[in-house]
This record gives structure tokens, sequence and C-alpha cells, in this order.
């Protein structure tokens, strides 16, 4: 099964490269959207509509991401719609109380991850080094 997805996601990648290299020639960039937004012979909608919906993808993907944290939060304080025991956390609260304070709790999250993102914005290669860092060292030891 891995196999094959892998062999699906070369070509599609190998299909973008290829039409990429067809549309803008040797001055395509590494991201085919760089070239389609620096474009001028296209309608400008066209250009802001391509703008928005690029904005759109990482709007969409910070709670996809978020969602195991926001899971883990929620059992610990025993907001979990799981959770057996009545009597330890917050689950004794009214439902109404909980409803809200899961809602709190997803917003907060998302918003520490948003802050993050622009904070540090090669936020994937310090986490990347930290990965490796610490491979290396389980290696070593």
């Amino acid at each position: 099964m891995y196999q094959r997805l892998t062999e699906t996601q070369y070509i599609l990648d190998a299909t973008t490269a290829v039409a990429g290299l067809l549309m803008f020639g040797d001055g395509v960039r590494d991201e085919i959207t760089s070239n389609i937004l620096m474009e001028s012979s296209y309608p400008r909608a066209l250009t802001v509509l391509m703008t928005m919906f690029i904005a759109i993808i990482p709007l969409t993907k910070i709670p996809l991401n978020a969602r195991p944290i926001i899971a883990t939060i929620e059992v610990l304080l025993g907001l979990h719609q799981q959770t057996v025991s009545d009597s330890s956390g917050l689950v004794g609260r009214s439902a109404y109380f909980r409803g809200l304070f899961r809602i709190f709790i997803r917003i907060v999250t998302i918003v520490a991850f948003l802050i993050i993102a622009i904070v540090f914005p090669a936020f994937d290669s310090i986490m990347a080094f930290m990965g490796s860092a610490l491979c290396f060292t389980i290696c070593v030891t």
C-alpha cells in the first residue's frame, strides 16, 4: 500500500514539474504558485482568487494539525466525550460549561500555533534539526 502511494505521489509531482516547465520555461520557481502570482498575463481577478486560495490552505491545516494536542488537553482536563469518571476534573460541571471550555481550549491552542508560526517562520527547520540531533544522540548512546 505504501509503495503504491509513493509511486502515485511521484507521478503527480513529476507531472506538476513538467507542467510548470512547459508553462514558464527555465524561469520556473520552486513553487508553481509563485510563478502564477508573478505572471502579468493572467486576469487580475484570477490572481486575487489564486492568492485567496493559497492563503486558505494553511488556515485549514492548523486545526487539523492541532487536533491531537486538543484531544490530549481535553482528556487531561476531563472534558473528552468518552471520559468515564464524573467526579474528577471539570467533568462534574454542566454540559454548557464543558462545551464553552472546550471551545476556549480549541481557540487558545490554534492561536498559540498561529503565534508560533508567525514568530518562528522556519519552525519546521528547527524541529527537523532537533529531531536529527536527538536521533544522533540516541545512536551515539
